[in-house]
């Protein structure tokens, strides 16, 4: 993958454009680092609109105002493409003009800031589930001894894993699910007094099917944690459990959002596997363009999926799929960010070959939820 032309390492300031959720989760510590001058926001059709005194435009409205600034596209996979697709027809060229932000922090951080940082990191620390969703992507039903990661190894690899990265913009805590970890309260509190400030947020993954303890609200709360729920009530009938979850956490002050558009796409794999050729797959993994990427077992894995499927026997992984945190060193780190940004030796991650990715080359949707008989 091409990396962003020199003259991006020495900015001050940026263009973002994308004022979606992507964008909202991630601004407030972007502009901690860098001042951006305006947002462009495509729904945008008021010229007086602001966020936290940042104006924000339609692109029509400001494209004369751009003026050779470096544009950073806070959004998801698919409406970056959509955006990109924008500024290419204007002669706009991808990280020369522009960059995704996960390119944007990885780089320009390392190269001006001198700091290893990381977009987007999830720690699976319970492959136990109360469901068993058919076409789960970190293959939960196939896993013959659910595994509980004692609080010891959640430990040992966060540790190891601060020795060389300066801040994390978002941590994940997933599963399985996480919140039948009987030790999740204290890892939270953990992460949250060791590393809190390198951290611009800890999230939980929850599927609203467990009700949290009460030493586990009053870690949420001191520890800020947001959780997120997904809601399978459309596949799954557990109404009544999922809102007395709702309610527990509007008692007690909780941070929550509900997903509830949740659409899957059928990756395919273990039951029809993809076979991508060595031409092939390079483009699809970048359409693929996973930002998340799995902290576990002492190794920093590229993608998730890639980690579970073999943690379950289903897959066989290649070395270039993961980095393994012991043996690197403080000159050697900055294989983190070329993991991440999916620059690997061999091109692409192994794993890709096989699935079909959540893509937009994968036109495979199903109902997210469905049981697994």
């Amino acid at each position: 993958m091409s990396r962003l032309t020199n003259d991006w390492y020495k900015i001050n300031e940026i263009i973002v454009y994308g004022f979606g959720n992507t964008a909202k989760t991630y601004i407030d510590n972007v502009c901690k680092m860098i001042n951006v001058i305006f947002i462009i926001d495509r729904k945008s059709n008021k010229k007086e609109l602001f966020y936290n005194d940042i104006p924000i435009y339609a692109y029509e409205e400001i494209k004369e105002k751009i003026n050779g600034k470096k544009i950073v596209i806070m959004a998801e996979t698919r409406a970056y493409r959509e955006i990109a697709h924008i500024l290419e027809r204007n002669n706009y060229i991808e990280n020369k003009d522009f960059a995704c932000l996960e390119r944007f922090i990885c780089e320009w951080g390392y190269q001006h800031l001198k700091k290893i940082q990381l977009l987007e990191v999830h720690t699976a620390i319970t492959t136990m589930c109360t469901f068993n969703c058919r076409k789960c992507n970190m293959f939960m039903p196939y896993y013959k001894n659910k595994i509980i990661y004692p609080f010891k190894k959640l430990k040992e690899t966060i540790d190891m894993f601060f020795d060389y990265v300066d801040y994390v913009f978002k941590y994940q805590i997933i599963g399985g699910e996480p919140l039948l970890h009987k030790d999740l309260a204290q890892y939270i509190d953990y992460i949250y007094k060791t590393y809190g400030n390198k951290m611009g947020c800890i999230r939980i993954i929850t599927n609203g099917s467990v009700i949290p303890d009460k030493n586990l609200i009053e870690t949420l709360k001191a520890c800020s944690c947001e959780v997120h729920i997904s809601n399978y009530l459309h596949a799954i009938d557990y109404e009544k459990r999922y809102k007395e979850v709702i309610e527990c956490l509007e008692k007690n002050g909780i941070n929550y959002t509900e997903i509830k558009s949740l659409r899957w796409r059928d990756i395919g794999f273990p039951e029809k596997p993809c076979d991508f050729s060595e031409e092939d797959v390079k483009n699809h993994m970048i359409t693929c363009g996973t930002s998340w990427h799995g902290l576990i077992d002492k190794k920093l894995y590229y993608c998730n999926s890639a980690w579970s499927a073999a943690k379950c026997g289903l897959f066989t992984e290649s070395p270039g799929d993961y980095v393994e945190l012991e043996k690197i060193n403080k000159d050697t780190a900055v294989e983190l960010l070329d993991l991440c940004l999916g620059d690997l030796k061999t091109g692409y991650n192994s794993f890709c070959k096989l699935c079909g990715g959540l893509g937009e080359d994968n036109h495979n949707f199903i109902q997210a939820g469905e049981q697994k008989l």
